[in-house]
């Protein structure tokens, strides 16, 4: 299950300490970028095993049942917002880690309760939900969706634990077993000729077992003596009154943002075929690297920082920096796939899936808002104005209802997806100058980051639309040029910039800090 999808490692805070923002060991000095890079390590052995896997996958499984996992994963993120009621969020705001283990506690608590209700739930509604989906294949399989919310909804819990504590090596492990786990099985029940819709879905389950045990052990392995003394029933109450904002506004925003982004796989489904919505699901993966990659990486640590920055007076210069770095790394692939997509898929995943490379061509600008946007709108919960993305979110699954109902009535999958990037990069887009403002960032200097890196990387995407033109979109060139212009821009830009050359020479520094500890 894709999930914004987190991290632990050297240097993390004791769970014995009294104090989140008292003066901490040396390690906790590290910069943001390292932190991003500790992070983004586990991120992206998850991003690279996804990459090799993924063409192997591809031509196990048919886009049927790609289309069928995607709708269980769908129900399963929907629903997984409700696991924590939101207060998983606040482990990361009080000053004291007594306070924030008492946050931690609400959040497993809720998650008991809220899994627990689901049976019934479930079980009641299940022949509505796959009639309106039509996919009578998902009705044996609805028993693992509360097991999934339970597994999920105690990983989320971990999750913000972990990064309150800045333990990311942890987090970086547990990604990276639950890549292997499900991957490895994915492909071993598909050479075993098992390759169907529900063992895509089983797989995920049991990666997401996998993960969460992991996890959960070290936890109470290393903080059980802290959660001993400091969670008791009234702290616990007392918390949940003092952060009620997050069930009553983030858990409902979140609701929302959650069935806007899962509507084209259940549109998709309705409106066309599970084939269609499978074709979407592939496409929509690949995009999703980057921002897992990326956008999910800087979002984990830049919340931990605002919590602090917010109190010492220096939030507008760390969003601003958070959201160059976004636009500077983000950019250029997106674009990069708005011109070749359909070629890169063709090559990479087989010609059946090129179809989801002309999706991919359709969503990517709105992909890189949503890239530079969500990551700093943590932002509304570290400023406790969580009623702004509520309101946002009303709107959006407005919009995007609307954009696909359209493409669906008039059965054209290209019109309903062209409709719901449109309307989904103008809302990221305000979204992102908001958020400028919340910060006090002037919007002309925040425009002006996107526009410079535009700029920037225009020569580049040049080279590559003329070699497409002229090999009359043969995959192999595309697919080649593209990537080799990546690199030289990648590098153009370390000499340009030099925050991203900052950025760099951190990620080489600790390589070698890796290297030197691993050997003998």
């Amino acid at each position: 299950m894709n999930k914004n999808d987190s991290i632990e490692y050297g240097g993390e805070i004791s769970g014995k300490e009294s104090s989140f923002s008292s003066p901490a060991p040396k390690k906790k000095q590290a910069g943001f970028a390292i932190d991003v890079f500790k992070l983004a390590g586990g991120t992206a052995f998850v991003q690279f095993i996804t990459f090799l896997a993924s063409p192997i996958i591809s031509r196990l499984f048919a886009p049927e049942d790609f289309g069928l996992s995607a709708n269980f994963t769908a129900i399963i993120m929907i629903a997984n917002v409700l696991a924590c009621l939101g207060y998983e969020s606040s482990i990361m705001l009080p000053k004291t880690d007594e306070e924030a283990a008492n946050q931690f506690g609400i959040s497993l608590l809720s998650t008991m309760i809220i899994s627990l209700i689901s049976f019934p739930m479930i079980w009641m509604c299940r022949g509505i939900i796959i009639g309106w989906l039509k996919t009578p294949e998902l009705l044996p399989l609805m028993w693992m969706v509360p097991v999934m919310i339970f597994l999920s909804g105690i990983f989320q819990a971990f999750n913000y634990w972990n990064s309150r504590t800045r333990r990311y090596l942890r987090l970086s492990i547990a990604q990276m077993t639950r890549s292997v786990s499900e991957y490895a099985s994915k492909i071993t029940v598909g050479l075993a000729g098992f390759a169907s819709g529900a063992s895509m879905i089983s797989t995920g389950v049991f990666g997401q077992a996998v993960s969460s045990t992991i996890l959960g052990f070290q936890i109470l392995r290393d903080d059980h003596h802290l959660f001993r003394k400091a969670i008791r029933p009234k702290e616990m109450w007392v918390g949940a009154k003092r952060y009620i904002k997050f069930p009553l506004f983030n858990t409902w925003s979140a609701l929302l943002g959650q069935i806007s982004q899962q509507l084209p796989t259940f549109l998709l489904t309705a409106y066309f075929s599970t084939a269609i919505a499978g074709q979407y699901s592939m496409g929509y993966k690949i995009l999703r690297l980057p921002i897992a990659l990326i956008g999910g990486s800087i979002a984990q640590v830049f919340y931990q920082r605002a919590s602090i920055a917010r109190h010492e007076g220096t939030l507008a210069e760390l969003v601003e920096k958070t959201s160059h770095q976004l636009i500077v790394f983000g950019l250029y692939p997106m674009l990069l796939l708005t011109i070749s997509g359909r070629e890169v898929f063709m090559l990479v995943f087989g010609e059946r899936w090129a179809d989801a490379g002309v999706f991919s061509q359709i969503l990517s600008i709105w992909t890189f808002f949503v890239l530079i946007s969500s990551p700093m709108s943590r932002l509304f919960s570290v400023l406790e104005k969580n009623e702004f993305g509520l309101v946002f979110n009303v709107v959006l699954i407005i919009t995007r209802f609307t954009s696909l109902a359209i493409g669906g009535i008039l059965h054209n999958i290209i019109l309903a997806l062209v409709l719901y990037s449109a309307s989904g990069s103008v809302a990221y887009l305000y979204l992102q100058f908001e958020l400028s403002k919340l910060a006090g960032i002037p919007i002309r200097r925040a425009a002006g980051h996107i526009i410079k890196n535009l700029v920037f990387s225009a020569p580049f995407l040049t080279v590559v639309a003329i070699v497409k033109w002229l090999s009359v979109s043969n995959p192999l060139y595309v697919t080649l040029i593209s990537g080799v212009m990546g690199i030289i821009y990648y590098i153009a830009l370390f000499f340009a910039d030099q925050s991203v050359s900052d950025v760099y020479v951190n990620i080489i520094q600790q390589t070698m800090k890796f290297f030197k500890k691993a050997m003998p």
